[in-house]
C-alpha cells in the first residue's frame, strides 16, 4: 500500500540535493527518491509529473471544473427563466397555436434535466481535491435534520455508508453543500446576537 505523497515535504528535500557538499546532495537525492518510491511513484515522475495532492496540475483541473459548474448551474438558471411563464400573452398564444409549446417546453426540461446531471458529476468530481470533512458527523447532523419526510430513507443510508466508510463522490458533495449551509446559517445567527449585543 502506498503512502500519500507529501509534495510540500518532497520539495524540501529534494531542494537540499543543491548542497556543496556531495555526501548531502547524494543522501537528499536518496531520500527523495525513496519519498517517491513509497508513494508509488518513480523519480521522475514525482519530480515532473502531475501531482493529485494539490499540486499546479490538481489545482488548474479543480479551477476549470469549477467554472464548468458554474456555467451549468447559470444554464439551470437561464432555463428556468426562459420556461418560467415569465414570457407575453402573444409569445404564449402564438407558441399554442402552432403546436409548439409542449414541444419547446419538453425540450427545455430536456436540457434542464441535462444540466442537472451535469452538476451532479462535477460536484462529484470536485470532491477528489477537496480535503475530506468528518464524514460521519456531518452524516449524523444531516439524518437528524432529515429523519422525517421524504428524504428519510436517504439521510438513513447517508449516514450508514458513512459509518462503514463507503461514501461515494456524490454522497460527499451531497454532505458537504449541508455543511455548507449549517456553517452560514451559524455565521448569520452568531453576526445578528453580535449586533444585538453592541450598544
Amino acid at each position: 500500500m502506498s503512502k500519500p505523497f507529501d509534495r510540500a515535504k518532497f520539495n524540501k528535500v529534494l531542494s537540499l540535493a543543491e548542497s556543496d557538499h556531495d555526501a548531502e546532495a547524494l543522501a537528499a537525492v536518496r531520500k527523495a527518491a525513496a519519498m517517491a518510491r513509497a508513494a508509488g511513484l518513480s523519480l521522475g515522475e514525482a519530480v515532473n509529473g502531475p501531482d493529485t495532492e494539490g499540486g499546479t496540475v490538481s489545482t488548474l483541473r479543480m479551477m476549470v471544473m469549477e467554472a464548468e459548474l458554474a456555467a451549468a448551474r447559470r444554464e439551470i438558471a437561464e432555463l428556468r427563466r426562459k420556461t418560467s411563464g415569465g414570457g407575453d400573452d402573444a409569445t404564449f398564444e402564438r407558441g399554442f397555436q402552432a403546436g409548439q409549446r409542449y414541444g419547446a417546453d419538453r425540450a427545455a426540461a430536456d436540457l434542464r434535466e441535462q444540466a442537472f446531471r451535469r452538476v451532479k458529476e462535477l460536484e462529484a468530481e470536485l470532491e477528489a481535491f477537496r480535503a475530506p470533512l468528518d464524514w460521519v458527523d456531518v452524516a449524523e447532523r444531516y439524518y437528524t435534520k432529515f429523519r422525517r419526510g421524504v428524504n428519510a430513507a436517504f439521510a438513513k443510508g447517508l449516514l450508514y455508508r458513512a459509518s462503514v466508510n463507503k461514501l461515494m463522490p456524490a454522497d460527499q458533495a451531497e454532505l458537504r453543500k449541508f455543511a455548507a449551509t449549517v456553517e452560514r446559517k451559524a455565521k448569520r445567527a452568531k453576526a445578528s446576537t453580535a449586533e444585538h449585543a453592541a450598544p
